[in-house]
């Protein structure tokens, strides 16, 4: 496989609590629960801090997803040959047109699904599945059997963000996938427990 070409989606797609301290530890302790991808959405950082940490997190994380609201995002993507992750609010087809790397979105409805799949985007964030962990809710919670249902509907995979832990993971097995920053993160990063939850949610979730 070339430096350039990512790796599989594995099913558990971790997203950046946004600290100011411990990223690259962080990173760490996700490679040691076998997760390889992590969106990385840090836009308190600046230039020359990812400038800094990419390549390290890179190689540790080949998966490695850039959100769009991280500095210079879009060209730090192309040059580290990473993915990149829309907030839903942007035109996944004109980001398609733009840029030929991994490219997901956050969705909250089959209309938001509908679109991401017409642009031909190869994954979507969909949420909240359950109520949130990390933040209050800001949308209903769709529960697994409807948003596994989207899943049935929809040609690209679909991430089930929100409320995910170990205890509810199983009733996500129709999704492609789940993702996860309050569960995996908590208010303050244990990195043990990290890479053990990772590791529980990969063992739940196999590819």
């Amino acid at each position: 496989m070339s430096p350039d070409t990512p790796p599989p989606l594995q099913r558990v797609l971790p997203i950046s609590p946004g600290r100011r301290q411990g990223l690259i530890e962080d990173a760490k302790a996700l490679a040691r629960g076998g997760c390889f991808q992590l969106i990385l959405r840090e836009p308190h950082r600046s230039r020359w801090d990812l400038a800094q940490a990419l390549p390290v997190l890179k190689d540790l994380l080949p998966g490695l997803i850039l959100h769009a609201t991280n500095v210079n995002a879009w060209r730090f993507a192309e040059v580290h040959s990473t993915g990149l992750h829309l907030p839903s609010h942007l035109d996944p087809k004109l980001w398609r047109s733009r840029f030929k790397g991994r490219l997901g979105i956050s969705c909250h409805s089959e209309d938001d699904l509908q679109k991401a799949e017409a642009a031909g985007l190869d994954y979507a964030l969909l949420s909240p599945i359950f109520d949130p962990v990390s933040k209050p809710a800001t949308h209903p919670a769709l529960g697994p059997k409807d948003a596994s249902e989207l899943q049935r509907n929809c040609a690209i995979p679909i991430f089930g963000l929100g409320g995910i832990r170990t205890s509810n993971a199983g009733y996500c097995q129709d999704l492609y996938g789940v993702a996860s920053l309050g569960y995996l993160f908590g208010t303050k990063t244990d990195r043990r427990r990290l890479s053990t939850r990772v590791a529980r949610l990969l063992q739940d979730l196999p590819d």
